[in-house]
């Protein structure tokens, strides 16, 4: 469940209400729990093959959360009853877990159990795996194990609990990890309970609200923090060697293992930067989330998709709160149902699939809506039992506080055959050698795993491991090698290390992140960090394979590592802010902003005013020095930009590429930038940038002055042709003109008529394009460009035959006569710019494309620099992942590959209106923003959303090459290929 902000005073416990009113809440309680489960439908699965059935309702279980199936098949549900217990609530008083069961096996829970009671904020529950016994040793191990053992997690305190009579109660507590905090919250303390093949127990501590903590292990290991954000950590199943596995998180509520021992971790919130996160996780992973930065998430150190080097993404992005997870292993389901992932939204009441896709040495995925209910179908916890049937606990109403209501529902094959356990599929027959080889080959993780421990547990065993693990050296890792690995690790001789950098593919940020954990460990000097840095200056960049981009990327490596071992050294922060590389200055100034090294404080100001800059650098030093300044992270990321941004610009004093990047990321309509403010820039300022950025900011602006600003420009043959080109552009529109003003339109068709350069002669006639075509059988716009411009048309071949080719591709397009270039076509010509830089003029033309109002309205949803929408991704950097081939590609084929957190959604409200588009931001009243295909902002309420779903296609609209020439496509390209 999604966590929002509940005062401390509405958690207190009531006074004891009197016998008369607390009957009366009795009565009208269960009737109105009756009568909104009665009107309520029943979940549906989108496969057919599958079904969604009740298991059980209350008052059989009420407001449930954990979930596990033992090997019996029994339900173990957590009771929630003190999360939340509104006034007057008459519901039991502490948190219980259940145990239910269907004895007459008709599909319905008929047998309740109380095994433990007095428990307070419980979230997790798991059955002690079957190839593990209560002391974390290997299943085979002699002696006796009690009849059950189970691990519980409630906000304060995981603890193991053990049935040592089979009475189904709680007969020994054991206390494994406990949380020393003054953090209250129900759910965002420790939940999120996961199993590696050795045995490790993961689990998952939430943000905490920021609170300072003390998280101590069994042996005494204590590990503190607080403001970082959440994390997951590892400890043996006895509670020993506690140690944090990775960072960066909102609050790891659920986890799970596959059965290549992936670590996957839902992100239950991301406040206002939806969507919600899946996740793999890696030890030493930092996943990027900051509390201490601020609840908005928009802050310039903060990263919720890898944005930061060292900062790890996503593999997709879930539904709304997700809660539960689990690796489908089993083989109840149909088969292609093996490997993949099962989340539920407790907030869109859906259950998503994830079929993983490779990413480098990650994985990728999209939401694939599998099991969709109403509104009171809220989904908490998963678990698969052992016939490969999955139960969930449904908290029904999408209140936080108590209710009394509640229900588990199974998933199963409609079609499913008998199964059996792991340990019967193994021990049946007396698990001889050759039977554990065959289980090694079962479609149960459980099964394969007990089979490969038992195995390693006798020397002929373990050869046939060895053998199958050598028959299958540099082959693909399959799942049966995977647990052989696993079961004879101790008898493995590791791989030497090879050099440092060797064989690996730092852009890749998994393997980035291992490589700065290995210097960490094998660099345990400054002397050898300053040495290995030396080394990167020394590259020889003409060896094969070394470029300018792998030096950054072995620099970004070093500085990360010094930072993680030696975070008050300056010297080694100060040889990253004399980096000229832009990503390089940047770690290094957040580094002496987040640990207050303020000895540096005058080489941070020095990189602001220094070239190059980028937006990202720009933000991340203004950052810095309002933490060496003492503001609070939280306080700056609650100010908006602009307000640091006007001052640059209004400041004559300051350095000009720095005031035109501040105007370039300042929104179009800021309404201090008026035409005084412009003017005086333009007037006095002898710097080409900053006077360029003037005039590309008129573009797009709404002031009535800019038409006569942007003609004077575009008129004047004594300017520079780059800044007239703008100016060309800029006189098409901003994008709300229905209509060229007649001075305008005269400049425009005289320039397009006469002009003395070929080039602002094309720019002008696609300035005047969208005047002169008809759409749907009405007349153009204006009907005088469109005369003028055909009149262009026959005198084409009176034109010099250099520029012939360029203005008949540009009039014939604006008078609409538009044979649209095959794809196939354009992807050849792309390929056929080979792989040497664009000329100058051909990028800045794209450019000019990109942000022009007659062209595919790239800029409407799509940033470069600061400037531009917000609604997909920022293009800033983007030739630094995609190639000319692929950028075209994602051009002309949208859908083929969408980005896990660029996934578009249908939110249907309750009005009937289907919004579709990318999930923006949510405000705390869980009010969504929506970015439209068109670039526009939508904002839906909370109340009125009915459903909302992932769809596989891609905002971006298809057929965009249409609206754009052949050159200008290549143009565009061009551009984009420039962009690093």
């Amino acid at each position: 469940m999604k966590e929002t902000q509940i005062p401390r005073s509405d958690i207190r416990r009531p006074r004891m209400p009197s016998l008369r009113f607390a009957l009366l809440v009795i009565i009208v309680y269960f009737v109105s729990d009756r009568s909104l489960l009665a009107q309520g439908v029943s979940p549906r699965s989108t496969d057919p093959r599958l079904r969604i059935e009740l298991f059980a309702e209350s008052p059989q279980i009420v407001t449930p959360t954990g979930i596990d199936v033992d090997g019996a098949g029994r339900v173990w549900a957590i009771e929630s009853n003190t999360h939340f217990p509104p006034n007057g609530y008459q519901g039991h008083p502490t948190d219980r877990i259940l145990i239910l069961e269907d004895t007459d096996h008709d599909g319905k829970a008929d047998q309740t159990q109380v095994f433990l009671d007095g428990l307070v904020h419980s979230m997790s529950i798991a059955i002690i795996p079957v190839w593990l016994d209560s002391d974390g040793f290997a299943a085979g191990d002699s002696k006796p194990q009690p009849p059950t053992t189970v691990f519980i997690a409630t906000r304060r305190e995981i603890f193991l609990c053990t049935d040592q009579d089979g009475d189904g109660k709680c007969d020994e507590q054991r206390s494994l990890v406990r949380l020393e905090t003054s953090g209250n919250y129900p759910h965002n303390g420790l939940a999120g309970f996961a199993f590696d093949a050795a045995g490790h127990l993961f689990f998952g501590f939430g943000e905490n609200l920021g609170a300072n903590y003390k998280i101590i292990g069994s042996d005494g290991t204590t590990l503190a923090g607080g403001g970082e954000g959440g994390n997951v950590y590892r400890c043996q199943p006895d509670g020993s060697k506690l140690q944090r596995w990775a960072t960066g998180f909102w609050n790891p509520h659920a986890s799970c293992f596959d059965s290549f021992g992936r670590l996957f971790t839902l992100d239950n919130d991301p406040d206002s930067r939806p969507p919600c996160r899946l996740l793999h996780l890696v030890q030493n992973g930092d996943y990027g989330y900051r509390f201490r930065n601020g609840r908005k998430g928009t802050h310039p150190f903060t990263s919720w998709n890898g944005e930061i080097p060292g900062t790890l993404p996503m593999v997709s992005g879930t539904g709304e709160a997700p809660s539960g997870i689990v690796c489908y292993e089993s083989d109840g389901f149909p088969a292609e149902y093996r490997g993949a992932l099962l989340v539920g939204s407790w907030g869109d009441h859906r259950i998503d699939k994830f079929v993983l896709k490779e990413r480098g040495v990650s994985v990728e995925s999209i939401p694939q809506p599998l099991i969709t209910g109403d509104d009171n179908f809220r989904p908490v916890g998963l678990a698969v039992a052992p016939d490969g049937s999955i139960f969930v606990t449904d908290w029904v109403s999408k209140e936080y506080q108590l209710h009394g209501l509640g229900r588990i529902w199974r998933i199963s094959a409609r079609n499913s055959a008998d199964t059996v356990t792991a340990k019967e599929e193994i021990t049946g027959q007396g698990a001889s050698t050759a039977q554990l080889v065959k289980a090694l080959n079962s479609n149960k993780l459980t099964t394969r795993r007990l089979a490969a421990k038992q195995l390693a547990t006798t020397e002929a065993g373990r050869d046939v491991l060895l053998d199958l693990i050598q028959a299958n050296q540099g082959k693909p890792m399959n799942r049966q090698v995977y647990e052989a690995r696993q079961s004879v690790s101790p008898w493995l001789k590791a791989a030497p290390a090879g050099p440092l950098f060797a064989g690996v593919d730092l852009a890749d940020p998994f393997q980035l992140t291992a490589v700065i954990a290995r210097i960490v460990t094998e660099f345990t000097t400054v002397e050898g960090l300053k040495q290995l840095w030396a080394s990167t200056h020394v590259l020889d960049l003409t060896q094969q394979g070394t470029t300018i981009r792998e030096v950054e990327l072995r620099q970004t490596a070093i500085l990360l590592a010094a930072r993680t071992s030696f975070p008050q050294d300056s010297t080694l922060a100060l040889a990253g802010l004399n980096e000229t590389t832009p990503a390089i200055c940047r770690l290094a100034v957040q580094w002496v902003g987040e640990e207050q090294l303020k000895t540096l404080r005058s080489q941070v100001e020095k990189v602001l005013a220094s070239e190059p800059m980028t937006t990202d650098l720009f933000m991340a030093c203004l950052a810095s020095l309002s933490l060496l300044d003492g503001v609070a992270p939280a306080e700056f990321e609650k100010t908006p930009p602009s307000q640091y941004l006007l001052a640059m610009v209004k400041e004559s004093t300051r350095l000009s590429s720095l005031r035109a990047m501040a105007l370039r990321m300042l929104p179009p309509a800021q309404k201090e930038l008026d035409a005084n403010l412009l003017q005086e820039i333009l007037t006095k300022s002898t710097d080409f940038g900053l006077r360029s950025e003037v005039v590309r900011r008129l573009q797009h602006t709404a002031i009535p002055e800019r038409d006569e600003m942007l003609r004077k420009i575009a008129g004047d043959e004594s300017i520079e042709n780059g800044m007239r080109a703008d100016a060309i552009a800029g006189l098409a529109g901003n994008g709300t003109q229905t209509k060229l003003t007649e001075p305008t339109r005269d400049l425009l068709m005289n320039l397009a008529a006469k002009g003395k350069r070929l080039d602002l002669r094309v720019e002008a006639i696609r300035s005047l394009r969208s005047s002169s075509i008809s759409v749907s059988g009405h007349e153009p716009r204006d009907v005088e460009v469109a005369n003028r411009l055909k009149q262009l048309v026959a005198r084409l071949p009176q034109e010099a035959q250099a520029d012939r080719g360029p203005l008949t591709e540009a009039l014939q397009f604006a008078v609409g006569r538009r044979d649209s270039v095959p794809p196939r076509q354009l992807q050849d010509a792309v390929v056929a710019m080979g792989n040497s830089p664009p000329p100058a003029h051909q990028i800045e033309s794209g450019r000019r494309l990109f942000f022009h109002v007659n062209g595919a309205g790239c800029y409407k949803c799509h940033t470069v620099s600061g400037r531009g929408g917000q609604v997909g991704p920022d293009l800033t950097v983007i030739a630094r992942t995609m190639d000319r081939k692929k950028l075209a590609e994602s051009i002309l084929e949208p859908n083929k590959e969408i980005s896990p957190q660029f996934t578009t959604w249908s939110i249907e409200t309750k009005q009937g209106t289907v919004v579709t588009g990318l999930l923006l931001g949510e405000e705390l009243n869980g009010d969504l923003r929506i970015g439209n295909p068109l670039g526009e902002l939508v904002f839906v309420p909370f109340k009125n959303i009915e459903t909302r779903a992932p769809l596989k296609t891609s905002i971006m609209p298809e057929k965009l090459h249409e609206l754009m020439t052949a050159s200008e496509f290549l143009d565009l390209i061009a551009y984009l290929t420039s962009l690093k």
